[in-house]
Formats: structure tokens, C-alpha cells, sequence
């Protein structure tokens, strides 16, 4: 339990406030699951 606790803290503090929350190299991907960016990425 240490590690949820703590991954939630770290969660917390760069500004998630619910799920899902997508993070890609640290930034922020609004409307994950229609933005092409993520799609293209997720294609490789």
C-alpha cells in the first residue's frame, strides 16, 4: 500500500483530479481518446 499512497500523492500534485488522465512525456493530453497526437502515437 506505500507505493499507491505515495503514486496518488504524486498524482495529486502535478494536477490530476480524476481518471482516466493521460500523460504523455509529462504532458497533459486533453481528450485522450480523440486526440490524432495520441492516436498517432499509440500507432507508432
Amino acid at each position: 500500500m506505500p507505493f499507491a499512497s505515495a503514486v496518488t500523492k504524486a498524482a495529486f500534485a502535478r494536477g490530476v483530479t480524476g481518471t482516466p488522465t493521460v500523460l504523455v512525456n509529462g504532458r497533459l493530453v486533453e481528450s485522450s481518446f480523440s486526440d490524432p497526437e495520441l492516436l498517432a502515437l499509440a500507432q507508432g
